[in-house]
């Protein structure tokens, strides 16, 4: 007979886990409503902070902490924000410095909540014990060019990302370092795309041809690093079999 019940182990697992395993339904169910909450205002939020020039970007980047760190939007919806308010070079600036607030913020939060769990969870699970020691338990640098790849596909989930590397006790430094050049590449691709798109919706007998060329160049763009990332990441977290 068929059941929907979760296996003995599956749910063991879940329990111990605790509040980690609710932080997890969080980060990926919360940013996707979320984003079409922000892009459906965008405008109206952007011209706020355009005309408020002397504190907005102080206010959309303690906003990026807190919303992107909490996993209640996600970070391509905010860096579109950015860019589409600010332009390239204030909005990139402004991202890059929310992306490192709020993977601080989500660093501290997974480690209060994840407190030991993890780590028991992988005591009674030797192999994934061991692949979790091979990928982030070796060298620094290692572990440093794991997290950048980790972070350069423009699939990679912002919010799911934070919470394994800070159960995994991932150390805080490397961390911020790799989020920081992950994000770097695709986070300038979209703000500058984004402050194009804003400049060229507003200019009276804008081509939209151009338009329709720039979204498709930004796409192809974010599918090469998104084929460079998954490449490299292979090689790098290769485990040798034991």
């Amino acid at each position: 007979m068929s059941t929907d019940t979760p296996p003995a182990g599956d749910r063991s697992i879940v329990s111990k886990l605790g509040p980690v395993a609710w932080l997890g339904l969080i980060a990926s169910t919360l940013p996707p409503l979320g984003s079409i909450v922000l892009l459906a205002r965008i405008e109206a939020i952007s011209g706020w902070l355009r005309q408020h020039e002397a504190y907005g970007p102080i206010v959309y980047t303690t906003g990026f902490w807190f919303l992107a760190g909490l996993a209640l939007l996600p970070t391509y919806a905010i860096a579109v924000l950015g860019g589409w308010a600010f332009g390239p070079v204030v909005g990139l600036t402004c991202a890059m410095i929310g992306f490192t607030g709020a993977s601080a913020i989500a660093y501290a939060v997974a480690r209060y909540a994840s407190g030991d769990r993890v780590q028991q969870v992988l005591a009674g699970k030797p192999k994934w014990n061991i692949i979790a020691k091979a990928l982030f338990g070796s060298s620094p640098g290692k572990t440093f060019l794991i997290i950048t790849l980790l972070r350069l596909p423009p699939n990679s989930p912002f919010a799911l990302t934070n919470l394994l590397l800070a159960t995994l006790r991932v150390p805080i430094g490397i961390y911020l370092l790799g989020t920081c050049l992950g994000m770097l590449p695709r986070t300038a691709i979209v703000v500058y795309a984004a402050s194009r798109l804003q400049q060229l919706s507003f200019e009276s007998g804008a081509d939209w041809r151009w338009i329709t060329v720039g979204v498709i160049v930004t796409v192809g763009v974010m599918l090469i690093l998104w084929q460079i990332a998954r490449t490299a990441l292979e090689r790098v977290t290769r485990v040798p079999q034991t």
